[in-house]
């Protein structure tokens, strides 16, 4: 069931987090490329929300990218978790999205 365009960053990391498996979420982009969001999000007065732990971008022909790293349970496959990850994240965003995932920890 996808949708034309990907929903919110944030709505996808709602998503992600309640993947089974999954114990936590980071940003796919290092956190000096991050620097002037993360500025603007401590010194914002009002609450702008939370800063996204996944980036959705548009590559030049139109294809949306979604990139995101997750940390995974030692119960559990990390490769299947990755893979609910996927799919969980490919029935939010267009067919022809792209999916960038990254496993960073296993606790």
């Amino acid at each position: 069931m996808s949708t034309t365009t990907p929903d919110e960053p944030v709505d996808l990391a709602r998503h992600v987090r309640t993947v089974p498996g999954v114990t936590n979420i980071f940003t796919a982009r290092p956190l000096l490329a991050r620097l002037p969001e993360v500025v603007a999000a401590a010194s914002a007065k009002d609450s702008d929300g939370p800063v996204a732990d996944i980036l959705v971008s548009t590559e030049p022909d139109g294809t949306s990218v979604v990139s995101t790293r997750i940390a995974t349970s030692t119960d559990d496959s990390s490769v299947a978790t990755a893979r609910r990850v996927a799919d969980t994240l490919l029935a939010h965003t267009p067919d022809t999205a792209r999916i960038q995932l990254q496993i960073a920890r296993i606790r």
